[in-house]
Order: C-alpha cells, then structure tokens, then sequence
C-alpha cells in the first residue's frame, strides 16, 4: 500500500486564482443587453432542483390543479411577499447479478431505496428569497453488495438547500447573490451535477453571484463540498474548496472555468471548458465539449484533457417519431506513471448514466468511449430509450476508474485497452405532470482488459423507481 499522502493546512482563497474568474465574469458583465419584450408567463413544470421553479405565475390565476393553492400562498393582501409549499417522494428497487464482475464473495443482491423530500420558497417581490428544502432518505435491504449501508444511499433527515438570494436588476440585468447551502448543475452535467440519481444527491456550502440577461446568464460561485453523513449532521469539508464561474450565452455557447482545491491531498486543478450545442439542419442536433485540466497533485504538474460529443437525428414525420444518435467521450490518463507530470483527468462532480453507462463501471478518467442510441415516444408521456457502449482505456500505462473515480481494476505491462461493452434499455413514462415510472435493464459485458485481471462475468444489474412531485 502507499504511504499517504503529506497533509497540509487547509490555505485562504489562493490570490492566482482570482483573476480568471474575475475577467470572465467581467466579460459577461459588460455584455450588451438586448432590448426584448418580457416572455409571456406560462406554468413551469417540476424541475429536477427545485428552487429552480418560480410558481408567481399563479397569482390571480385560477387552480389547474388540485394542489396549486399550496404552490402560491399570498402572504397579505397589498404585499408582494408569497409562499410556494412543495415536495417529492421516490422509491427505487435495485437487483444486482455479478456485481463487480462476479468478484466480491456475494456478488448478488435486491434492495430499495427511498426519499422524501419537502422544501419552503418564501419570496418578497423580487429582491429577496429565502428557499429551505429537507431529505431523508433510507435504504432497505442490501446486506450481500461491499459497502453495506453507504452514505450515497441514506441521509437521514438532513438540509438539502438552505439559502437566501437577494437580487437586483440593472439596465435590464438581473443581479443576485445567493448564500448557504445550494446545488450545482451545469451544461449538461458532464462535470458538474447534483447527481439527482444518487439517493442522497450532492450539495454544497457557500456564495454565488448570478448575473442575467437576455443575451447570458454567468454564475460566479465560491464553495465548500458537503459530504454525506449518513445518521449526523452533514458538514462542509473545509479541505475541498469548489469555485469558478461558468457562462452560458443565448447561442448555445458555454465558457467555464472549474477549480477545485483539497489541500490535504495536494491536488488543485483548473479545468477551463467549453460547450456548443446546436441545430445545422433540420432535425440534426449537435452537442460538443472539451475541456483541458491544469494544476498539481503531489507537486507534480497535471496535463490532462477532455472531449465529449453527440450527434443525433429526429425522423419527425415516423411513426414513434425515432431518434438515432450516436456519441464519442475521451478523458485523457496517464502514459507514464514513472514521469514528473499527471495526465489522468479528474472528473470532478460528474452524472456518468447519461454518457458511460448506468452499471457505472466507467468513469470520465483515462477513457475513450463510443455509443449508439436510438429512442421512441410510442405514446404521449412514454419514452424508450436503447443504448449501445463500447469502451476502451485512452492509455495503457492507466488504470479502469469507475463513476466514483475509484480504481476498478490497475493497469499492468501487456495488458490489453479494450475493456468490454454494455447495453441499457430503459422506459419512461409520465403518468400525469406529478407521478413518473422508470425502469431499466442494462448489462456488461467484459472485455479482454477486464478478463486478463480477474473475474469477468457479465454484470446485470435492473432497477425501477416510481417518482411523485407536488
């Protein structure tokens, strides 16, 4: 085993670090607002992060639904202040076959997993906001699986989102500064996602800054990472610091650069990133990111990259109304673990299912990865979606990092790349706007990398999970 790493203080906000955030944050800034009329108000629909919804539609509005009178609740007649109750519950079964490739002495298991969820949106006007939402989650039944009880499966009783945004507008800019607990969610998730599938999600301690426009939306944030304390208070790690500033232009352009700090281990990284998403023609759609990563782990320089891309096609005018598309995700590993330089990309905060598979042997480390779908909506509300992985090690040198960045199976000399595929069938359906089903059967299958280490038995593993939202 080797020896642990050297700990050192955790240091103030490093002062290198405060000029790329601040200048692209600046370019945002001085963007030229375009003069538009307001968007007509329309319901929103139940959001993922919930605080995300903004329920003031409401007012003066007759009920749609039996539940509205708890999404808007005046608070004094001639007040502009206002209250928005609301919540959800989900319940997972979860079945395992060979987990791990058949390596651990018990590689078969059934178990549920369960949340509830209950958050408060207390608003007066729009300049200030106070949004509190509460989790408890629990696990029932999985005994046989390494890891037992783990803390991405039970957080019992415990703040999800306690913040309080205060906002301003500007020459048709929109300011506001949130504090407290909060959760990210960028782009499309690659790097940054509180990770809704998780039965505990993730979240963070700190500051943001949001500035809106009609032409960008920037968010500049400072913040402590929040690990899970299954039966205690969560606590932010003061040795993981999180922070950067991440733009989003209203032409499907994205720009961010992601730092994040653990002085205990020795690892800071900049990741600087862009996204482009489009429409070239007709029902063709693009998406394309790439990012580089550069810093020092253990007083070595880090020198790593990233690459993830989609092209999909919509046959409108079919029966189902068929998208086929196909992908290729590459994050760089290291060719030399002998050499003065890391070339093996951190992936930061990552959501894995919708890019590497839902068995999440695969991470975004040390990994090129092709993939073909193709999707249906037999009916209104139903989705079914199958997709095809290939998956190969970027360098031989590296190791298989699984979804949690943990090491699968070491890289060895003579070793092959190819480290096998899976297939995932999944269905959708939403049976109205506040309950949805979702089930899934997915499978992997070893390849020669995997078969040259150890046990390589194909992986099965199915789930299905009910979903109510009010």
């Amino acid at each position: 085993m080797p020896a642990p790493l050297p700990q050192s203080p955790a240091r103030p906000f490093p002062a290198r670090h405060c000029a790329p955030v601040f200048l692209l944050s600046l370019a945002v800034g001085l963007a030229v607002a375009e003069d538009r009329p307001p968007a007509r108000a329309v319901r929103p629909a139940y959001q993922v992060l919930r605080f995300e919804e903004n329920w003031d539609v409401l007012r003066g509005r007759p009920a749609d639904d039996m539940l509205d009178p708890l999404k808007f609740i005046a608070l004094g007649d001639a007040s502009r202040a206002w209250l928005s109750l609301g919540g959800q519950a989900r319940w997972r079964w979860e079945t395992w076959r060979n987990f791990a490739f058949g390596t651990p002495a018990a590689p078969e298991d059934d178990f549920g997993l369960g949340r509830i969820q209950l958050h408060a949106d207390l608003r007066f006007g729009s300049t200030a906001r106070f949004f509190a939402e509460l989790i408890d989650a629990r696990m029932l039944g999985r005994r046989a699986l390494p890891g037992g009880t783990r803390a991405a499966d039970v957080n019992s009783r415990e703040l999800l989102n306690a913040f309080a945004d205060f906002s301003t507008t500007i020459d048709a800019r929109r300011l506001t500064l949130r504090l407290g607990r909060q959760q990210f969610s960028f782009g499309r998730q690659r790097l940054v996602s509180p990770l809704p599938w998780l039965n505990t999600y993730r979240h963070w301690d700190g500051a943001a800054g949001l500035c809106e426009s009609p032409a960008a939306r920037a968010t500049v944030f400072y913040s402590w990472f929040v690990p899970v304390q299954k039966y205690a208070t969560d606590r932010r790690n003061r040795h993981e610091r999180f922070y950067g500033t991440y733009v989003t232009f209203r032409r499907s352009t994205e720009l961010y650069l992601l730092v994040r700090d653990r002085p205990v281990a020795q690892d800071r990284r900049q990741t600087f990133g862009f996204r482009r998403t489009g429409r070239p023609a007709g029902n063709w759609e693009f998406d394309l990111e790439a990012a580089i990563q550069r810093g020092s782990l253990a007083g070595k320089p880090v020198r790593a990259w990233m690459l993830g891309s989609e092209l999909g096609y919509t046959a409108a005018r079919l029966a189902w109304k068929p998208r086929f598309a196909a992908g290729f995700d590459y994050a760089s590993g290291d060719e030399n673990p002998t050499d003065r330089r890391i070339g093996t990309f951190d992936q930061l905060y990552p959501l894995g299912h919708a890019f590497l598979g839902y068995v999440d042997l695969v991470g975004r480390q040390n990994i090129s990865a092709w993939n073909a779908s193709l999707e249906l909506k037999p009916a209104k509300g139903m989705r079914l979606q199958l997709v095809a992985h290939r998956f190969t090690r970027a360098e031989a040198a590296d190791a298989l990092y699984d979804a949690g960045a943990v090491v699968v199976r070491p890289a060895g000399a003579g070793l092959s790349r190819t480290i096998g595929s899976e297939i995932d069938l999944t269905v959708y359906y939403a049976f109205d706007a506040h309950w949805n089903f979702e089930a899934g059967l997915n499978r992997f299958f070893a390849g020669s990398f995997v078969r040259q280490t150890g046990r390589s038995d194909a992986v099965a593993f199915a789930y299905a999970q009910a979903l109510y939202r009010f």
